[in-house]
């Protein structure tokens, strides 16, 4: 066919160009370049699907090497630390010919073996926690808290390694034991918020909705006040007109006090039919 316009060829059945056919595409009165058109498009989309399949794979390969990598760090850190409980007897004797008394000595040195202890239960947790964190569910508030909390744990018990894990000690004795406590709160943190699902449901429970039922409790001065000022107000108010404007400008209808909410159950409704009764004869 030949455009009547721009005078262009081209084939009313796949509406390419007509140069482009010959025998090879069914000839002249017949065009399969449609057909081939066709195929090429699914073979495009399976390739397609192919590499976006290809994709998905290989960023769950690297998600999984991430996780794999960092708990193999804290298992081989976990090994390395380990020997330190060996270590920790020696070091402590060396602090305990400083000291004079004999019966605090082991009082006084025993915060080194302590902090090895927390440093070794912090990698135990921190190397199960990566293998927690893989098949913790996709992106959320959950996902959040359980790497923020992570990285907090992490952090400290790094900062507790570098302490203990030197062949004399350097670091003051009180640093030691306020970064080893530090290392347990964090520690014993991470366990409870994980145990308790880490973060309360996004969803909260149903709360009831309806309209709260204005009560006069019938006790107290302040209420035995507040109904004589509405009772005094409803009987100057004009029915046909029953807005009236507050000190501060704002506009009520006194008559809704009267139009009191259907209660839920039989002993409220008995209880706010004799409040009407009692403001009907008071105004009446």
């Amino acid at each position: 066919m030949k455009c009547s316009k721009c005078k262009f060829d081209f084939c009313w059945v796949c509406l390419e160009q007509w140069k482009r056919h010959n025998s090879s595409t069914g000839g002249y009165f017949k065009c399969n370049r449609y057909e081939v058109l066709k195929k090429v498009e699914e073979q495009s989309a399976q390739l397609m699907s192919e590499a976006e399949s290809k994709n998905k794979n290989m960023q769950e390969l690297n998600r999984f090497v991430h996780y794999y990598t960092r708990f193999k760090n804290h298992e081989n850190s976990y090994k390395l630390e380990e020997p330190l409980l060996k270590t920790a007897k020696d070091k402590m004797m060396k602090l305990a010919e400083a000291v004079t008394d004999s019966a605090t000595a082991q009082a006084e040195t025993k915060f080194v073996e302590d902090a090895v202890q927390q440093l070794l239960k912090a990698r135990r947790v921190l190397k199960c926690s990566y293998v927690y964190g893989y098949y913790l569910d996709g992106p959320g508030y959950k996902k959040i808290v359980f790497e923020f909390m992570q990285t907090e744990l992490e952090e400290c018990t790094e900062i507790l390694s570098q302490m203990v894990n030197r062949l004399y000690l350097r670091t003051p004795r009180r640093k030691i034991i306020e970064q080893a406590h530090i290392v347990q709160r964090k520690r014993l943190e991470f366990i409870m918020a994980i145990s308790k699902g880490l973060v309360p449901p996004e969803t909260p429970p149903a709360v009831r909705r309806g309209k709260k039922k204005r009560k006069f409790s019938g006790g107290g001065q302040e209420d035995e006040d507040l109904h004589r000022a509405i009772v005094a107000s409803i009987q100057e108010v004009n029915p046909a007109n029953p807005w009236i404007k507050d000190a501060s400008g704002r506009h009520t209808n006194v008559n809704s006090l009267l139009e009191w909410p259907s209660p839920s159950d039989e002993s409220e409704d008995s209880d706010t039919e004799q409040e009407k009764r009692a403001l009907r004869e008071n105004i009446g």
